[in-house]
């Protein structure tokens, strides 16, 4: 079954706030690119933001599955290993099962 224009998706697609409530997968991609100079900036929130929000936001329990299966196109050919925060909450992975010309498999 093609779910590509299916209702629900249309629907979230239109209605963020559905979107928010629906249990499924959060895919993310991460590129890394060379840079002499790397930057890691944090950056505090303004406080009318915050209150603006807040009307759209609802305290809710989450339930987050993930699985870091490999790492490629790596900048150096070592072994990493990945960090994940959520919530505060801090998830590392162990050393990579395999590397090899600037990939890690964990699994």
């Amino acid at each position: 079954m093609n779910q590509s224009n299916s209702p629900a998706k249309v629907e979230m697609n239109e209605n963020p706030d559905v979107a928010t409530n629906w249990k499924g997968r959060v895919l993310i991609q991460v590129i890394c690119e060379e840079t002499e100079k790397p930057v890691a900036k944090v950056e505090d929130i303004k406080e009318e933001i915050k209150k603006e929000a807040n009307q759209y936001l609802r305290n809710k329990d989450y339930d987050v599955i993930a699985e870091i299966g490999q790492a490629c196109a790596l900048p150096k050919n070592k072994k990493y290993t990945i960090k994940m925060i959520i919530g505060g909450e801090v998830f590392e992975t162990e050393a990579p099962r395999y590397a090899k010309k600037n990939y890690n498999r964990f699994n």
